[in-house]
């Protein structure tokens, strides 16, 4: 990862892996019991595409977070 050890990447998996787990559970199983109960069958891929355009905007955000975070220290 940009010219970084092993080392780096493992504290970076620790420091950022349970935060982005929890973000992505919190998106995207209510999306997918909502897809599966409520959306009907011909609007189902725009649903899923916006659903998938707001977890890239969330997970961005998250990663600007551990960025700042991460040179702030």
């Amino acid at each position: 990862m940009r010219g970084h050890g092993i080392e780096h990447v493992r504290r970076k998996y620790e420091r950022e892996a349970l935060a982005t787990l929890k973000a992505n559970w919190l998106i995207w199983v209510p999306a997918s019991f909502v897809s599966f109960a409520l959306v009907p069958v011909h609007w189902r891929i725009p649903y899923v595409s916006a659903v998938s355009f707001v977890s890239t905007s969330v997970f961005s955000v998250l990663q600007g977070r551990f960025l700042s975070s991460s040179s702030s220290s």
